[in-house]
């Protein structure tokens, strides 16, 4: 049998390791602190504008 008839999951081949790309992890860091910013900074215009109409 074929050595590659084997091997099912490409992470067992040692030869086409995985590299993250570290663009990504820092983007996906950005936003897990935008994110909540933003809205905080919502509701705040929310609250401004509630008083406003007040």
């Amino acid at each position: 049998m074929d050595s590659k008839k084997l091997r099912s999951n490409p992470r067992d081949n040692p030869a086409s390791l995985v590299v993250p790309d570290l663009d990504d992890i820092a983007e996906i860091g950005n936003a897990r602190v935008d994110i909540p910013k933003q809205l905080e900074d919502r509701c705040k215009w929310r609250r401004i504008k509630e008083n406003i109409a007040e």
